[in-house]
C-alpha cells in the first residue's frame, strides 16, 4: 500500500505528512471492491475479462508467427544470395550488395521483434487469464467482508492499494504480469488519475459523525 499525498498531490515537501486513514472503513472498502469485481460480475469484471480476451487470440498469432517466420526465410535466402554475389563482384557492385546485405539483416531483425512481440503479448495475455481463475478460487464465489478478508485474498486480488488523502483511496488492480511493486510506485501520481472502472463511497458509521471515504478502481 502508498500512502503519501505529499506524492500525489505533488507538494514540494520532502516529508510526507500523510493522514492517518482508518484501517475500519480501509477494510470496508476492501471487501465492497472484491465483491463487485469478482463475485457480481459487475463492471469491473467484465471489463478486466474483455481486455484479457482481447489479448489471446491463440489461433490468429500462431498464423502470424509463421507468416513473419516465412518472411525471414525469404530474407535469409536473399542474404545468402547477396553474399554469393559479393565473392564474384568488382568493387562498385559490392557497395552496392554490402548496402543491401545491411538492409535484409535489419529487416530480419525487425520482423524477429514483431515475433518475440506476439508471443510475449500470448504470454502475458494466458497469464493474466490463468490469475483471474486464481481469484476467483480464492474466494470461491462467497460475499466477503471486512471480518472474513484474509492478506492471500487481498493480494490475489487486488495489485496495490494507493492512499491519495484521509478520504480517497485508488485500488489498482493488475492486467497483466507486467503490473509489479515498482512499476506501480513508479507511476502511482498518473495511477490515481486514470479513468475508472469502477467507483464508490463507503459511510463508517461513528458516534458522533460518520466518516464519508470515495474510493475508485484502476487497472495498470
Amino acid at each position: 500500500m502508498f500512502q503519501c499525498n505529499n506524492y500525489i498531490n505533488g507538494y514540494l515537501v520532502n516529508k510526507c505528512h500523510s493522514q492517518a486513514i482508518s484501517e475500519d472503513i480501509l477494510l470496508k472498502a476492501t471487501a465492497e471492491v472484491i465483491n463487485l469485481v469478482y463475485l457480481e460480475k459487475g463492471k469491473a469484471l467484465h471489463t478486466l475479462t474483455k481486455n484479457i480476451e482481447s489479448q489471446i487470440n491463440l489461433e490468429g498469432t500462431e498464423d502470424q508467427v509463421n507468416e513473419l517466420k516465412r518472411k525471414q526465410e525469404t530474407i535469409e535466402d536473399e542474404i545468402d544470395e547477396i553474399i554469393k554475389k559479393k565473392q564474384s563482384a568488382d568493387e562498385v557492385e559490392r557497395i552496392l550488395l554490402e548496402k543491401q546485405y545491411r538492409e535484409h539483416i535489419v529487416t530480419y531483425h525487425d520482423l524477429e521483434n514483431q515475433i518475440n512481440d506476439l508471443l510475449n503479448k500470448n504470454r502475458d495475455a494466458e497469464l493474466a487469464k490463468h490469475r483471474l481463475l486464481n481469484m476467483g478460487k480464492s474466494i470461491k464465489g462467497e460475499k466477503l467482508t471486512p471480518e472474513t478478508l484474509t492478506k492471500p485474498i487481498v493480494q490475489t486480488c487486488i495489485e496495490s492499494i494507493i492512499v491519495v488523502d484521509k478520504h480517497n483511496i485508488v485500488f489498482v488492480l493488475p492486467n497483466n504480469e507486467k503490473a509489479n511493486y515498482e512499476l506501480i510506485k513508479e507511476r502511482r501520481a498518473k495511477l490515481v488519475e486514470h479513468t475508472p472502472i469502477l467507483e464508490g463511497n463507503i459511510t463508517y458509521p461513528r458516534r458522533f459523525r460518520p466518516e464519508h471515504f470515495h474510493y475508485k478502481v484502476v487497472l495498470i
